[in-house]
């Protein structure tokens, strides 16, 4: 675990046990997306469960993971210091985090998924608003406007505006 970043901490985590309205819409769409128009009219009702079970989960582990933090440090997790943070996250990590009636592991594994997903999917989905983690690690974007350049950069920082789906729709 990289002490020196709190990635899941500033995206799920608030005081009130909620989560932040971009993550939902990432969900949201993620779930909402995967089918089409006419799937969508047969499947509304199970992609609602499915979604309510997921909204569910979520805010049930981040109840769990509050009442864990304010056992064991003395604060909900959002209040917690950069340092017992990163402890907290070890601890769910490596399953030592003891939730009551939920599975702190489990909790931590599904957090860190959806996060990695949210963080570097296309921003159509919802999440890497403004296209910052394709930033960060020099993704250019939609493959189909960059694969002529592919051979120019091998090796080489990308420098290329990264080009998302909506910059084509």
């Amino acid at each position: 675990m990289d002490t020196n970043h709190q990635p899941l901490t500033d995206v799920f985590f608030d005081s009130s046990g909620g989560i932040p309205g971009r993550m939902v819409m990432f969900f949201t769409t993620k779930v909402a997306t995967a089918f089409s128009a006419s799937w969508l009219a047969i499947l509304v009702p199970v992609l609602f469960a499915a979604l309510g079970l997921v909204l569910v989960f979520l805010a049930t582990g981040i109840k769990a993971a509050n009442a864990w933090a304010t056992k064991t440090y003395g604060k909900e997790f959002d209040r917690l210091s950069p340092a017992d943070r990163a402890a907290a996250l070890t601890a769910m990590e490596q399953g030592q985090a003891q939730f009551d009636g939920f599975d702190a592991k489990m909790f931590f594994e599904a957090v860190l998924q959806s996060a990695m997903e949210g963080f570097f999917a296309d921003p159509i989905y919802g999440g890497n608003r403004n296209k910052v983690s394709w930033r960060m690690v020099g993704y250019p974007g939609l493959p189909a406007t960059w694969a002529a350049k592919a051979l120019e950069y091998r090796g080489k920082k990308v420098t290329i505006e990264p080009q998302s789906i909506a910059d084509f729709s």
